[in-house]
């Protein structure tokens, strides 16, 4: 979903959109910029034509000729985050979902989330903690990534149990 078409149309309208997530780019720092032709002339005058590197560049052009491709990867990513947010629904947890590779899930019983994290670690479950997400947030979310179906199975019973021990 997105509302790049829209950008190209209207006036002063922007959209940036970094190619880490969607795109699997993460090393390289890409992103890209969607706006109307004037606007898009008045930005280049005042850039230096260094700001991406050629690696990053080819990179980027590469993903972005993929259309397929990536258009079977993000259906596939969805299907597994649905599937996901439904198992951690299931096994008691509140969670938040987005258009994202990954699940917001809110701690129980006022459960600090950068404990949880450090507990899944020690299983090799790695995932981020609220702290630091801004104060809003608190210390009361996790943040995972969906990775595949086999990874994310181990998630549930993990995180189950070291919510049931705090109890």
């Amino acid at each position: 979903q997105t509302v790049e078409h829209n950008a190209t149309q209207t006036p002063n309208f922007y959209v940036l959109k970094s190619m880490s997530k969607a795109y699997a780019l993460s090393g390289i720092r890409s992103a890209y910029l969607v706006t109307s032709k004037e606007e898009s002339s008045a930005l280049q005058a005042g850039t230096p034509p260094w700001i991406v590197g050629s690696a990053a560049q080819r990179a980027a052009s590469v993903a972005l000729a993929c259309t397929d491709y990536y258009s079977l990867m993000w259906n596939e990513t969805t299907r597994v985050r649905n599937e996901m947010a439904k198992l951690i629904r299931q096994a008691g947890f509140e969670t938040f979902e987005g258009h994202l590779n990954s699940l917001l899930i809110q701690m129980p019983f006022n459960l600090s989330a950068a404990k949880v994290k450090h507990d899944l670690e020690e299983s090799s479950i790695f995932v981020r903690s609220s702290e630091g997400m801004g104060s809003t947030l608190g210390d009361n979310f996790l943040r995972i990534a969906v990775l595949g179906q086999t990874k994310n199975e181990r998630v549930i019973p993990a995180l189950t149990n070291i919510v049931e021990q705090s109890r």
